[in-house]
């Protein structure tokens, strides 16, 4: 991928206003002002906005304003899955680092070479599970969209993910990205590349459980996703479906009260009576956000977990992240960014112990509608 072909016309005033108006920060508004100069102590963002729209702007500068809207109000997030192939040729690292260094995907992407990480960084990172080899890499690639913004219209994005070599025909794919549609973008190159016939990918889809499933897949996640050194603390938010055919909603303070204080009794979530409701009712639970309080270390954290995009695929995120400072409430805690390594060792713990669950639960569906034929 040539990141030069990535051209577009210089943007309408217009269109440089809305982006500085609306999909940028004020502090971003303040630094890219600063650096022309100009200084604005009191003034609103539209007003930053407006004034700066009216001046020229080199391609890197460009560059810059168009980054910071795509990544103004982004998370990263960290989804997976999982290639198995019964073909005794093939070998996952083997054939990407193939790709890439035939050029094969076209000027719209760009893998990265595939790097294997030293036994200490995948221990560090909680990569290693029971992989033999883990190898980390990145893809960088242009997302076209249209819209009322020209300026905007073509996007450059970028993620790592991590290849862990479980056994001679299995690989685990955790991908660290900013939205959803990232991790599905390596996934489809596998799918499309792959000889016909010659892999299998398994996700945690939400289709295949049932609704009685989800709603006992998301009360165990609570208990199991993080190591024993952490506590639950509390259940944030909750979005269930009523049907199939049904919007999605969200849970009621009311709801979520009675949900958090039988969770923190320590009894199961399927006893409290709007859950007990849900699953008469044929709810599905499609996402939850859990907060939890290290044992010893005052650090607080806050996970969302949720079925995300079509299909729906599991994807977790930290939301909040707080150090808490003596003993008390939420007015004693310091709202801080986490540590890059110590965020991707709690999710790839997360969502190994969410796959272990979901597999848990698919499997034991299997042997039940296998026992029912005998």
């Amino acid at each position: 991928m040539n990141q030069k072909e990535n051209t577009y016309k210089y943007p309408t005033r217009y269109e440089l206003n809305l982006t500085l108006s609306e999909l940028t920060t004020r502090a971003f508004a303040e630094r890219l002002a600063k650096s022309k100069g100009i200084f604005f102590p009191k003034g609103l963002q539209s007003e930053i906005a407006d004034s700066l729209s009216s001046l020229f702007w080199g391609h890197s500068d460009l560059e810059k304003i168009r980054n910071a809207a795509y990544n103004s109000k982004v998370k990263k997030t960290l989804a997976g899955f999982i290639v198995r192939t019964e073909d005794t040729e093939f070998d996952l690292p083997r054939f990407l680092d193939t790709l890439r260094r035939n050029n094969t995907l076209g000027k719209d992407y760009e893998l990265g070479p595939l790097r294997k990480m030293s036994i200490q960084d995948s221990k560090e990172n909680m990569l290693k599970d029971t992989a033999r080899t883990t190898y980390k890499s990145s893809l960088n690639y242009i997302k076209r969209k249209p819209g009322r913004i020209e300026f905007l219209s073509e996007e450059i994005r970028q993620f790592d993910f991590t290849i862990e070599e479980r056994n001679d025909s299995e690989w685990k794919i955790l991908v660290e990205c900013q939205k959803s549609t990232d991790a599905n973008e390596i996934k489809k190159i596998i799918e499309t590349q792959a000889p016909k016939n010659s892999i299998n990918i398994d996700q945690l889809e939400y289709d295949l459980l049932s609704p009685k499933e989800t709603i006992e897949f998301f009360d165990k996640l609570a208990d199991v996703g993080m190591s024993k050194d952490w506590r639950i603390e509390d259940i944030k938010y909750l979005i269930f479906r009523r049907g199939e055919d049904e919007e999605e909603e969200e849970a009621t303070e009311e709801q979520l009260s009675g949900i958090r204080q039988a969770k923190l009794d320590g009894t199961n979530l399927r006893q409290n009576p709007f859950v007990k409701q849900s699953e008469k009712s044929g709810y599905s639970f499609t996402a939850m956000t859990y907060r939890y309080e290290h044992k010893t270390k005052g650090i607080v954290i806050q996970i969302s977990a949720e079925f995300k995009m079509r299909p729906k695929v599991f994807e977790i995120s930290i939301t909040n992240y707080w150090t808490r400072v003596g003993i008390g409430s939420d007015s004693n805690m310091i709202k801080e960014k986490p540590p890059i390594r110590k965020e991707l060792e709690i999710k790839s713990h997360f969502w190994n112990r969410a796959r272990q669950l979901f597999n848990e639960i698919t499997e034991t569906k299997k042997e039940t509608k296998a026992l029912l034929k005998i």
